[in-house]
C-alpha cells in the first residue's frame, strides 16, 4: 500500500518535530534558525523591477560578460584608478 504524499509529509514535519525538541546542542538549533531564516527571503519592489530589466535585457542580447579573470582585472583597475594608484611597468 503506497502512503498519500501529504501524509508523508504530515509524518516527516512531526518526525522533525520531535527531533527539535530532543537537541540540546545550541550550535545545531542557531544553524536551523540560519536555515529558517533563509527560506523568508524575498526580493524589494526595486530589486524585482531591476532583475525584470536586465532579463529583458539577457533577452534582446543586449549584455556584455566577462570571464571570472577579466571581471577580476576590471575591479583592481577601477580600484587603483579610483586610489590614484598607478602601476609600476
Amino acid at each position: 500500500m503506497k502512503i498519500p504524499i501529504k501524509l508523508d509529509t504530515q509524518r516527516l514535519k512531526l518526525d522533525i518535530i520531535h527531533w527539535l525538541t530532543r537537541i540540546k546542542d545550541k550550535n545545531v538549533l542557531e544553524k536551523i534558525r540560519a536555515i529558517k531564516a533563509e527560506e523568508g527571503f524575498e526580493l524589494s519592489p526595486s530589486q524585482h523591477e531591476e532583475l525584470d530589466n536586465r532579463l529583458e535585457k539577457y533577452g534582446r542580447g543586449e549584455m556584455k560578460f566577462k570571464t571570472l579573470e577579466e571581471a577580476k582585472a576590471s575591479v583592481r583597475k577601477r580600484s587603483k584608478n579610483a586610489l590614484g594608484v598607478e602601476r609600476a611597468n
